[in-house]
Formats: structure tokens, C-alpha cells, sequence
């Protein structure tokens, strides 16, 4: 009886061993996930245009914060483009280095400027499936200049520092381009010039995989 029980219990126990055993073999810790949308490298460009402000002074200390010295687009048209170079390290994260130059004015005076910057990108809602993987909200920061032309001395910006945000849709894919529109808003800032701009554009983005 005794062997009869140690017998079921070896054999119960092997049962449980070998699927157990077999999922060890084909887990892989989670480092070789296959990509479906995005993977490799990744290189992509923002043509936009919309409305923006920008006010300043001459770079010297004894002209900022003077009214005599101020120059002021007020709300004026213009563009951007933006281009960046980086990677897709998963198909809902994406990272890159690039420039982002934009300009825009008004009665005579006109801003233009742009930066070196460090490109963030995340799809968040990439788990709802569908074409929420193909929704992506995005940030840079950089740094760089700007410079106000047609006041009363240029306004100069000196080390200009520069935030932008937005999110972009992919709505069309052909091979390993992705095509879409994109938002954005941009805010730069120094101790002699400040600007902020909305710009609408469209977006294309190659990849290096899948």
C-alpha cells in the first residue's frame, strides 16, 4: 500500500514538473519582445503652422525691463519644423536628439530662433489596442536662442531655454513610414526674451522596424 501511495505521489508530482518545467525553458525574462509597430531606429520630421507671441529686449542689463527697449510681435502667424533622430526602444516608447526652429511675426517685427532639444515620445493608451496605438503624446526640451527683429533694437535672447509639448496620430502607415497630424505648443523663455506659440502641422516618422 505504502509503495502504491509513493508510487501516485512520484508520478503526481512528475505531472507537475513537466509543464512547469517546459515554461521555465520558453520564458525568456521579457527581453525578446516582438515589436509590432515600431522597433529600431527611428527618424522623424514636423512641418506645422499656427500663432504665436514673442517679447523681449536687447541681451544687456541695463536695456531689460526697459519700455524704451521692448519689442512685442503681439499674436502673430508662422511655422516650425522640427527634426529628430533617435530610437524606438519599445513600440510605445520612443526617444531621440534633434533641432526645432520656428519663427513667426507681425507689423514689421518678427521673432525667429531655435534649439538643440532631447526628444520624448510615449503611446499610453497602446494597451486599448486598435488605433489607440497609433496615439502618441510627446515633450522636448532643449536649449538654443531666439531673436526679435524690428522693435525699437533687437531683442536677443542670449541662452534661450525651450519647452514643447503635444501629441501626434498616425494614421497612415506604408511600410516602416507612419504619416499624421500633430499639435503642438511651444514655450521659450530667457533672462531678456520670453515666446509661446500653438502650431498645428503633419508629422512623418520612418522606422526601423517591424
Amino acid at each position: 500500500m505504502r509503495r502504491s501511495v509513493s508510487g501516485l505521489s512520484a508520478a503526481a508530482t512528475l505531472l507537475v514538473s513537466l509543464p512547469l518545467a517546459a515554461a521555465e525553458d520558453q520564458w525568456d525574462g521579457g527581453y525578446d519582445i516582438q515589436a509590432e509597430r515600431r522597433s529600431g531606429i527611428a527618424f522623424g520630421v514636423t512641418l506645422g503652422s499656427g500663432i504665436g507671441v514673442a517679447t523681449g529686449y536687447p541681451n544687456d542689463i541695463e536695456k531689460i525691463g526697459q519700455p524704451a527697449f521692448r519689442s512685442d510681435t503681439g499674436l502673430a502667424s508662422g511655422g516650425h519644423v522640427t527634426v529628430w533622430l533617435g530610437g524606438a526602444l519599445r513600440d510605445w516608447f520612443v526617444v531621440g536628439l534633434g533641432l526645432h526652429s520656428m519663427g513667426y511675426g507681425s507689423n514689421d517685427i518678427e521673432a525667429g530662433g531655435g534649439a538643440f532639444i532631447l526628444h520624448i515620445e510615449a503611446f499610453p493608451l497602446w494597451s486599448l489596442g486598435g488605433p489607440f496605438r497609433d496615439l502618441s503624446f510627446f515633450t522636448d526640451f532643449g536649449a538654443g536662442g531666439l531673436v526679435i527683429q524690428g522693435g525699437p533694437e533687437d531683442a536677443d535672447a542670449g541662452a534661450l531655454s525651450l519647452i514643447s509639448g503635444g501629441f501626434s496620430f498616425e494614421a497612415v502607415r506604408w511600410g516602416p513610414l507612419a504619416f499624421g497630424p500633430t499639435l503642438t505648443g511651444t514655450y521659450g523663455y530667457s533672462q531678456s526674451v520670453e515666446a509661446g506659440a500653438v502650431f498645428v502641422g503633419a508629422r512623418g516618422v520612418l522606422y526601423g522596424g517591424p
